[in-house]
Parts: C-alpha cells; sequence; structure tokens
C-alpha cells in the first residue's frame, strides 16, 4: 500500500531514509550506553561489556558487534590515508 502521490521511486526512498534513521537511533543508543573508556579504546570490550551495552542500549550483543566491526573498517581506511586526506573532506585535528 503506497501513499496517495508517491510513485515507487520516492516509496522507495523515503523507506530507505526511514531504514538509515533507525540505524542511526540504534547506533546511538549502544555509542551512549559505553562508558567513556569503552568509547575512547574499544579494545578494551569483552563479551560481558558487550551483553551490558547491548542490555543497556536495547539491541543485540550481535548489533553492538556490527557496530564495533564497522568502527575497525573505517578507522583502517582513514589510517590508509594517513596526511594526504580527501578532496572535500576537512582535515582532522592532530
Amino acid at each position: 500500500m503506497l501513499p496517495v502521490g508517491l510513485d515507487g521511486a520516492a516509496a522507495q526512498r523515503q523507506l530507505d531514509e526511514e531504514i538509515a534513521e533507525g540505524q542511526l537511533i540504534r547506533t546511538q543508543a549502544i555509542i551512549q550506553s559505553m562508558t567513556a573508556v569503552e568509547r575512547r579504546k574499544p579494545k578494551v570490550l569483552n563479551a560481558n561489556r558487550k551483553r551490558r551495552i547491548a542490555a543497556g542500549s536495547g539491541t543485540s550483543v550481535q548489533e553492538v558487534n556490527q557496530l564495533l566491526r564497522q568502527y575497525r573498517q573505517i578507522r583502517r581506511i582513514f589510517k590508509k590515508m594517513g596526511t594526504r586526506g580527501v578532496a572535500g573532506l576537512p582535515s582532522w585535528p592532530r
């Protein structure tokens, strides 16, 4: 059932935006459930801490692990870029 006035592409865009918004809210909840030390040093996260974070954020341990995997991937990409930077992105303070 499509709302009146929305074609297939517009409905798909709206659905994609809603999914992205939900993912952002879950990510925010996971991060806010971490202590300051865990945010600064994700390597300290063991199974017990991940369970606590998942319970505190209303998500599963798998979602916490997925977020940590994404973080490591992004960190690796930025590390490869080094000081070269990327056109259009602000340089990071050192």
